[in-house]
């Protein structure tokens, strides 16, 4: 009997053992730091996204606000040539100046989207993606008429997605640029559909033409003083700090 029972606790301390040296066996394959809570992660990533949108403005300020400054001088000059030619007088030479001026300004605020445009767009890995935040609404369609053709040659590209907003902060409750990007692409029969939600316009790559026949009018010049428009909700960009007041 004395056998049975000295094998027995044999054999239970070896799986005591065993059991000890498992133990620390896992515990010493556990990570040394603690695990990464999801809401750290979420908190990140949104401050990425407030890294993203300062440098937009910074791009919105350094490229368009000069462009505002001088469109109030321009309004101005517009409204006082108004004036005197409604006197009678001759200001031919004045309104051609201003004409000249006006177009150089229209030229340099191309070039103020572009520059804006990259901006946003440089934080963006993939091709099927474009962002249009921190652009006016007629800029941010010269873009798109521009780019959804060229980019349409890439056939990896099926549908691309453009980052409109989603009008939280214009207080108007929806994208401006969102609302007239959608009636240019239905103006040229494109194929499209909003996600309202994250404010993205997607674009079915497929239905869009070589073309992308639109008006988008900024400033007209007629050959008239009286004709001529510098059209308040274009030429004057306004002086809020925009995430939406404009670029939406």
């Amino acid at each position: 009997m004395e056998l049975p029972q000295f094998f027995l606790l044999t054999v239970s301390f070896i799986f005591i053992c065993i059991g000890v040296w498992l133990f620390f066996k896992i515990k010493a394959l556990q990570p040394t730091q603690p695990l990464q809570h999801p809401h750290k992660k979420k908190f990140n990533r949104c401050t990425d996204f407030r890294v993203i949108r300062k440098e937009i403005w910074r791009a919105f300020q350094k490229h368009y606000k000069p462009l505002i400054i001088q469109a109030s001088s321009l309004q101005r000059r517009k409204k006082e040539l108004n004036d005197r030619m409604m006197k009678g007088e001759n200001c031919q030479a004045e309104i051609d100046q201003l004409k000249q001026d006006i177009q150089k300004w229209s030229n340099r605020r191309d070039g103020a989207a572009e520059h804006v445009f990259k901006k946003a767009n440089s934080f963006i890995p993939v091709q099927d993606k474009m962002d249009l935040h921190g652009l006016f609404v007629g800029d941010a369609l010269k873009i798109v008429q521009r780019k959804l053709p060229s980019l349409k040659k890439n056939k990896d590209i099926h549908t691309m997605r453009i980052s409109c907003g989603v009008g939280n902060h214009n207080g108007l409750g929806y994208s401006k640029i969102g609302r007239a990007l959608s009636k240019m692409l239905k103006k040229n029969n494109i194929q499209f559909w909003v996600d309202h939600k994250i404010g993205f316009v997607n674009v079915n790559m497929k239905s869009v033409p070589d073309k992308i026949e639109y008006e988008i009018t900024t400033i007209k010049i007629e050959d008239h003083i009286d004709e001529m428009t510098l059209e308040d909700k274009e030429i004057n960009f306004g002086n809020e700090e925009n995430e939406d007041n404009s670029n939406e």
